[in-house]
């Protein structure tokens, strides 16, 4: 979708909020980023979203946090 790129062993989205759940072994790529974590909420529409224990290395990503919320910009 867009610039953005999700892998993950479960996915669900809702149409009608443009709510992304994803959970085990999620990849989340945003243009050039990538993380790793378990569970990730994305809003579509947004461009917006958290992911639990993110895992990786990427400019204004906070890595090693419980939890990271990442704007689209």
């Amino acid at each position: 979708y867009k610039d953005v790129q999700i892998e993950a062993e479960n996915v669900r989205v809702d149409l009608h909020t443009s709510e992304l759940l994803a959970w085990d072994k999620v990849n989340f790529r945003l243009k050039t980023r990538r993380i790793e974590g378990e569970n990730l909420r994305y809003n579509l529409e947004k461009e917006e979203g958290t992911i639990q224990h993110p895992s990786g290395k990427e400019g204004l990503f906070f890595i090693g946090q419980k939890r990271l919320f990442f704007p689209q910009k």
